[in-house]
């Protein structure tokens, strides 16, 4: 599997790898990861993290929103949470506290993904 971060890209290939690269955070606590097969950019797993909060979006293939995770954390319904998508900061994007989960959440869905390939079962999820 192939995974893209705010530094770089890393190939992995079992459960545990994937696991150690999804930890990696910058100074601020952050990352970006995006998730593919090997061979193939669709479908693609996206799992923005800050600290222990996370966001993911699941894209089945180009033209396709696809779909968001819905939440389950204590943070304030209406209100938003930044996530890096990038090191500059005027980069952050503002997602939906109703589509933030817990960063274990998100590691199994992550760990789903790589297994199935397909969209993960383990995380409610929105069609966007």
């Amino acid at each position: 599997m192939n995974v893209v971060d705010i530094s770089g890209v890393s190939v992995v290939s079992d459960a545990e790898a994937l696991e150690t690269v999804l930890m990696k955070r910058s100074a601020e606590g952050s990352n970006s990861f995006w998730l593919s097969h090997e061979g193939h950019e669709y479908p693609m797993l996206s799992v923005l993290v800050k600290h222990d909060l996370a966001t993911l979006n699941y894209l089945p293939k180009e033209c396709d929103a696809g779909f968001r995770s819905v939440g389950g954390t204590a943070l304030k319904p209406g209100e938003t949470t930044a996530f890096s998508i990038t090191r500059n900061r005027a980069d952050d994007v503002a997602v939906l506290n109703d589509a933030v989960v817990p960063f274990s959440a998100a590691l199994r869905a992550a760990e789903e993904f790589f297994l199935s390939g397909t969209l993960p079962e383990s995380i409610e999820r929105l069609r966007l």
